[in-house]
């Protein structure tokens, strides 16, 4: 501020650098690039989202219960030790072996066909566990294209759960990847929002845990919702490169990158392609839209 000739400008952080703090760089001698680039550098951290601080409201894991599991539910191993030959069986196997799903001892399946169980002898059941408990379960369709009449999923979990919450707490992670389904957060090693949006205690969870959260979004609009909170939070967002699969769709999530890479280059290329600026996620976002169309 020049009390002689009642010039003034001034810049603070996450703010831009208008016109008139422009002029008086350039008159005090800073080269015409340096400017520019200071205006570019301080642009992106304006638009960068603020962290908004969600916190717990009271222990919302405290909720998540331990509850009766479907009847006579284990896990697949057990089943082929006991050379199970049931048609619904084989084909719950079938399907795992399909979709790269090896580790039979988190695949469980049941054979009743009681009222609760309606029809999950023809799904692979995936406990929900937490501090050794099973707290819920979902079970999913054994069969690439189920019938409409058929839900996919059937599930039972507690308020604001988390999938996978407890192992990302064993040691001292430097990555935590986040997904949707809970098949792609059994190839990360990583955690399932099982939904494209979750609420504030979800938030707080998920930032509760070690390491630099990665976001990898499902290849499709639903997702836009999680990207715009993983901005709002800081975390990375990951645009892997996974191309089409053999009948020329797009690979649309973790999963299905699993099956045709493995579980380790599908991790490493989230890894690798993790983005933490907002302007370069949205940037990103929209560039992988338009070249996998959706």
């Amino acid at each position: 501020n020049c009390f002689n000739c009642g010039f003034s400008t001034g810049w603070h952080p996450e703010s831009q650098l208008g016109d008139k703090m422009m002029q008086f760089l350039q008159t005090i001698g800073v080269p015409e690039a340096d400017t520019k680039r200071l205006k570019f550098e301080a642009f992106r951290e304006a638009t960068n989202q603020r962290v908004t601080d969600f916190r717990l409201k009271g222990s919302v894991t405290a909720k998540w219960k331990p509850i009766e599991f479907l009847k006579d539910c284990h896990p697949i191993r057990y089943w082929l030790d006991q050379n199970c030959t049931d048609r619904n069986f084989l084909k719950v196997v079938e399907y795992a072996e399909s979709r790269n799903i090896l580790d039979i001892d988190k695949m469980y399946w049941t054979p009743c066909k009681d009222k609760r169980e309606r029809t999950y002898n023809r799904r692979i059941v995936v406990p929900y566990f937490y501090k050794g408990n099973i707290v819920g379960f979902t079970g999913r369709i054994a069969a690439h294209n189920p019938s409409k009449t058929l839900p996919k999923y059937m599930q039972e979990m507690p308020l604001s759960f988390i999938y996978g919450v407890d192992k990302q707490q064993d040691f001292n992670r430097k990555f935590i990847i986040i997904t949707e389904g809970i098949f792609d957060a059994m190839v990360t090693d990583g955690i399932g929002t099982l939904h494209n949006n979750i609420n504030e205690d979800q938030i707080a969870i998920i930032n509760s845990l070690p390491g630099q959260k990665i976001l990898c979004p499902d290849r499709d609009k639903d997702g836009d919702d999680l990207v715009e909170i993983a901005m709002s939070q800081r975390w990375a967002v990951a645009f892997p490169n996974w191309g089409r699969n053999a009948h020329g769709k797009a690979v649309k999530d973790a999963g299905e990158a699993a099956e045709m890479y493995g579980d380790l280059l599908t991790v490493k290329s989230i890894i690798n392609s993790r983005e933490t600026n907002t302007q370069d996620i949205r940037i990103k976002r929209k560039m992988d839209r338009i070249d996998y169309g959706y």
